[in-house]
């Protein structure tokens, strides 16, 4: 699974705006500049950025079996039923 995202992180982060311009260090560091542009947004921005960047990565996982409002469906039941209760 880890391969396939990051054979797919390109294409994933090239679709999204807050990832523009993202010089990776090195390889394996392409999600340190998307992850810092959200942690440095303004705190009502930080959800939806990560929501983002979790459903492409899921679409990614699920080897186009997911549609993208599943992979939201997944992500949701996820953070309510499980993240947000740890």
């Amino acid at each position: 699974m880890r391969k396939m995202i990051e054979e797919a992180l390109p294409g994933i982060l090239s679709g999204l705006t807050f990832s523009a311009g993202n010089q990776p260090a090195g390889p394996g560091d392409l999600l340190s500049g998307p992850l810092d542009k959200i942690k440095s947004a303004a705190d009502a921005d930080k959800d939806h950025l990560y929501h983002a960047l979790a459903a492409r990565l899921m679409t990614v996982v699920g080897e186009g079996r997911l549609s993208w409002s599943e992979a939201v469906s997944i992500l949701e039941i996820y953070f309510k039923q499980i993240f947000n209760k740890q």
